[in-house]
């Protein structure tokens, strides 16, 4: 394995890993928010979600 390639690699893990991260923050802003979540799972019950 060369330097290109490590370096590639390295590059697809950071790529893969913020992702990730963001995904998961977005997940979580609308799981957090009563207007957000109506927004995304219309007809589903904020308090006790129940999401198929």
């Amino acid at each position: 394995m060369d330097s290109v390639e490590v370096k590639e690699r390295i590059d697809t893990v950071c790529w893969v890993a913020n992702i990730a991260l963001l995904s998961m923050k977005r997940y979580r802003s609308i799981l957090e928010d009563p207007k957000m979540f109506s927004t995304v799972f219309p007809g589903t019950s904020f308090e006790n979600p129940k999401i198929r």
